[in-house]
């Protein structure tokens, strides 16, 4: 058995992630590859997360520019030296000691696994937080079923294995350079080819946290994407079967309708107690103004 876990870095330290996924690696074969990129962090984060090459079959290489969410993740896969990949996100953390086991022991060379992420049970101490968190934890964190009910538009770059080789025969679009929808483009891609993609329970915990600013503005830039992407003909079809942004955004009537609620939205996702309906209507102002 041999195996690479290939993880993007920035701006975040990895030395605990490391130290953990290199333990359990090892406990399976000697044969495997923990490979870091970091997509030129501060120099300050890329500095401590150096020690990580101190541990056995760790790499970890700074970019001197930052290449973006797509282009680095079909690097890593690129670098990988071994067939058998798993992939995650630079800003989790472990909640399994048998995560690699419960990939391999599924994992065939022709589909793709999706473990899922989950959020800290308790709300962050940092109430600039709570936005990031509570979306996170009622959206993103869907069960097993939920996901495989619909698993090319559940796919999520956080945490997939597949083989390098199926890989290469997708990737990710790398003109999508800012945040948002590599993800979709991934799934619609894999619908195309009929790759398989395959939900189980197998998750990591997202730690990272934006500020609700850095939040609403990543999901602003996601929408922007969107539409942008919807431009091209020949995603159209693909997109309103798995968007339902798209669908509701069409109705440029509403869009001009739910542009009067713009204070109140922006008070409530900014307060204490953010409604998340309101976040879904806020995306649709974006999207009728974009």
């Amino acid at each position: 058995m041999e195996f690479s876990i290939l993880i993007p870095v920035y701006n975040t330290t990895i030395q605990s992630l490391a130290e953990e996924l290199a333990k359990q690696a090892e406990e399976l074969t000697p044969r495997f590859q923990l490979l870091f990129i970091d997509d030129c962090s501060e120099l300050s984060s890329s500095y401590i997360n150096q020690k990580v090459k101190q541990l056995t079959n760790v790499e970890y290489q700074v970019l001197t520019e930052n290449i973006g969410r797509a282009a680095i993740r079909n690097k890593l896969f690129k670098e990988a030296k071994y067939d058998l990949c798993i992939a995650l996100d630079g800003d989790v953390s472990m909640i399994k000691n048998d995560f690699i086991k419960s990939y391999l022991s599924v994992l065939k060379e022709d589909n793709i696994l999706v473990g899922g992420h989950v959020y800290q049970p308790a709300p962050p101490r940092d109430p600039a937080k709570y936005l990031h968190w509570y979306y996170g934890s009622k959206i993103e964190s869907g069960l097993v079923v939920l996901r495989q009910a619909k698993p090319y538009t559940s796919f999520m770059s956080s945490n997939f294995a597949c083989s390098k080789q199926t890989f290469a025969t997708i990737q990710f679009d790398e003109a999508i350079v800012d945040y948002g929808h590599e993800d979709t483009l991934f799934g619609i891609k894999a619908e195309q080819l009929g790759v398989e993609i395959l939900h189980i329970a197998n998750p990591v915990r997202h730690d990272g946290l934006d500020t609700v600013a850095i939040f609403l503005d990543k999901q602003q830039k996601a929408v922007r994407n969107l539409k942008e992407l919807y431009q091209k003909e020949e995603l159209k079809e693909a997109l309103r079967r798995h968007s339902k942004l798209i669908k509701i955004g069409r109705l440029l009537v509403f869009g001009f309708f739910v542009s009067f609620f713009k204070y109140p939205i922006h008070k409530n996702l900014r307060g204490n107690n953010p409604n998340l309906i309101f976040l879904q209507i806020q995306k649709l102002i974006w999207w009728s103004a974009s």
